[in-house]
């Protein structure tokens, strides 16, 4: 009768949660009870490569990398993915032992953090051991709830953490499972569930909303209970919900305290009727810290502050006020694109401090994650870094956020220069025109691989000659600094045709139009598209002298470039022209040197800075500012929303990209700040520099 009453318990609660998760209006929340410890605020997660068998991060993440990058970023909290099947075994004799090799490998690596500031580290698992000898359809198969088999699941969860526990006395925290309410039987599934089979075949496999929080319950109980027999201080972490959907999200922690409430739980073994282990209401007796994972793509809404406020709202709704948490994830994917950096780097930190003000029993936020991961299957999955991977162009190039981040943790003083330690030296490729470009107009144009290409431009009443040009995108770096499209101006050491006219005080320039249209090499003067304002824009005008003669002519096209690249486009295209003039411009690819024509190395190109990406820009612009001014720059509060106090008067405000966005004289040393977007900036008067932080 027990099992039946349970079973309609659990029914009933069913009920009451759904109608109490479609809205986030609840309850006022109610003053935090339990002492919270926020100095240790920033965390951080990365799986650096610590043992040969463990790839979840690409090569060139090591151990030593992402400890002494910890430190340099102020990193206090770290999160470490260390599963139970990474470091425990099974003997021949079915005795659950250590793999004693990888114990040292994350014991050194625990050492490094430690060395490195890092104040907590807790230890994440998402790959249980199971029974001896006990064999399942798919790795994330739980035994069927309440059998024999469960129970024995249950026991050896306990057994695992209890000798991990022991092994690592220093660890603080222990995230005993992550998202196990995923969907489609990813992180829990029953018996029979088969990787690779289709949804419909795997449906009876799946565990419904009120099983997955059962089972989360009784792993945080038996972990709980394994990791307190040998370390009282140990501190047991819910596993972070999957947050894809709002509702089932809320009826996830709903039945999962209502489980602890229910006076069925842990689940156990019963000898005539006898609980081998008393039953528990008290949640701590299950976990120590509630935890979520509350990702948003852009600036913070009060819409997610308030579903962050329900879901803390349903621990006081179980009695449970006061419950300190643990945000475990928190992070953007920027999908390489150089503007959601930016973006990113603007949102993070107000998102960081909204939510951390709205939830005063917050103790620590764990960025996911250090680098990008380009071997990752998933677009999203392989950009949530604060660093570039060592296998990008750049290295580790610490992305905006890094930056954003660094300066929040440790004051607008802190130095960024030592987070560019693991950059490399980059070279972009340089990128020529497709075979679809110009040619001549007037007449059908010849392949650019062939050595008669030319090109002619002339402007003047009753005869118009363009030039027009594409280049395609594909290999656009959204780290270069600078872009220029560079073309050769045929002179005397140019094979014929060549410019002969003396062009010096004729106040002719070249202009160089991004246009809308497309061409192809059949353009002739009379199927061109007319210009006009709405089909393409000018980029820029070079004026000419005879000293342009055999030399390339230069102009900065990056940010048409990086823009419709951004946009998706997979061409950029040119009209070239000059001023109403009788003069006529001729541009070749072959040039004299030395007694012998050179062929093919002087088309037409563009040309992408060979050095260093934007926020390298911003490092060196601070850097050359701070070699300039020795002095320390006095400003009174570094935080501020409305004005600041600084000793001088004409001030020079910068932001983290090196840009100059206030230029100014003040009096009373009191500059206004208000306009200014929240954010870190360099401020720079004739009595040195300073930062502050505009929040």
């Amino acid at each position: 009768m027990k099992k039946k009453y349970y079973l309609i318990l659990l029914l009933v609660l069913n009920v009451v949660t759904v109608k109490s998760v479609l809205s986030d209006v609840n309850s006022p929340l109610q003053s935090i009870t339990n002492e919270v410890d926020r100095s240790n605020m920033f965390g951080l997660q990365e799986q650096p490569r610590i043992c040969d068998n463990i790839i979840r991060c690409d090569s060139g993440v090591t151990p030593q990398i992402v400890a002494e990058l910890c430190g340099r970023l102020g990193v206090k909290s770290f999160r470490l993915g260390m599963n139970l099947s990474w470091v425990l075994e099974f003997n021949n004799a079915g005795v659950l032992t250590y793999k004693d090799e990888n114990i040292q490998k994350f014991k050194s690596f625990e050492a490094l953090l430690r060395q490195n500031g890092v104040q907590n580290i807790m230890l994440t698992n998402t790959a249980y051991m199971y029974p001896y000898g006990y064999s399942r359809s798919y790795w994330t198969v739980v035994p069927k709830l309440g059998s024999e088999l469960y129970v024995k699941f249950l026991k050896q969860i306990e057994q695992s953490y209890k000798m991990i526990a022991e092994v690592f006395p220093d660890v603080t925290y222990f995230e005993v499972g992550n998202e196990l309410n995923a969907p489609r039987g990813i992180n829990l599934c029953k018996e029979g569930y088969i990787g690779g089979a289709t949804e419909e075949q795997n449906a009876q496999f799946l565990f419904t909303t009120s099983e997955q929080s059962q089972i989360a319950a009784d792993i945080c109980y038996y972990a709980n209970r394994g990791i307190k027999s040998v370390n009282p201080n140990g501190k047991v972490v819910t596993p972070g919900p999957y947050m894809g959907n709002k509702i089932e999200l809320k009826a996830y922690l709903n039945t999962f305290y209502e489980h602890i409430k229910s006076g069925y739980l842990p689940t156990c073994k019963l000898d005539s009727g006898v609980r081998e282990i008393p039953y528990s209401v008290t949640p701590s007796d299950y976990f120590e810290y509630l935890n979520w994972h509350p990702y948003i793509q852009g600036a913070y809404t009060e819409d997610w502050l308030a579903m962050n406020d329900s879901l803390y709202q349903i621990a006081i709704d179980h009695d449970d006020a006061g419950r300190k948490i643990l945000i475990t994830e928190f992070g953007y994917y920027d999908s390489y694109l150089d503007r959601r950096e930016k973006l990113i780097a603007d949102v993070c930190v107000p998102a960081i401090t909204a939510l951390t003000d709205r939830l005063k029993n917050i103790e620590a936020v764990y960025i996911f994650k250090m680098f990008n991961s380009t071997t990752s299957s998933s677009m999203t999955e392989q950009t949530y870094g604060i660093f570039d991977s060592p296998l990008q162009s750049l290295g580790m190039r610490p992305k905006p956020i890094a930056l954003s981040l660094l300066y929040h943790y440790n004051g607008a003083d802190a130095n960024p220069d030592s987070l560019y330690k693991y950059m490399k030296s980059h070279s972009c490729p340089e990128i020529q025109p497709s075979n679809n470009g110009y040619i001549n107009e007037g007449t059908p144009s010849t392949s650019l691989v062939q050595n008669v290409w030319g090109m002619q431009i002339k402007s003047s009443p009753g005869f118009t000659r363009y030039g027009y040009l594409e280049f395609p995108l594909l290999n656009i770096d959204y780290a270069s600094k600078k872009i220029d499209f560079k073309i050769f101006l045929a002179g005397p050491n140019t094979p014929a045709p060549n410019t002969t006219d003396n062009i010096d005080g004729s106040g002719l320039k070249l202009s160089i139009n991004a246009v809308d249209y497309t061409f192809d090499n059949t353009l002739t003067w009379n199927n061109k598209t007319i210009p006009t304002t709405t089909n393409e824009v000018l980029v820029g005008e070079i004026p000419l002298t005879n000293a342009n003669k055999d030399n390339w002519i230069s102009i900065d096209v990056t940010s048409i470039a990086k823009k419709k690249k951004a946009l998706g486009e997979s061409s950029i295209r040119f009209r070239l022209a000059s001023e109403n003039s009788s003069l006529m411009l001729q541009f070749r690819q072959m040039r004299l040197n030395n007694g012998i024509w050179e062929s093919g190395a002087y088309y037409p190109r563009l040309v992408q800075d060979s050095t260093i990406g934007m926020q390298v820009m911003r490092s060196q612009v601070i850097s050359s500012l701070d070699n300039q001014y020795t002095q320390d720059l006095i400003v009174y509060p570094t935080i501020s929303n409305n004005q600041i106090t600084i000793n001088g008067v004409n001030v020079q405000v910068f932001d983290i990209y090196g840009r100059l966005v206030l230029n100014k004289k003040i009096v009373d040393n009191t500059l206004k700040i208000s306009g200014l977007k929240n954010g870190i900036y360099i401020v720079k008067t004739e009595a040195g520099l300073g930062r502050f932080i505009k929040r």
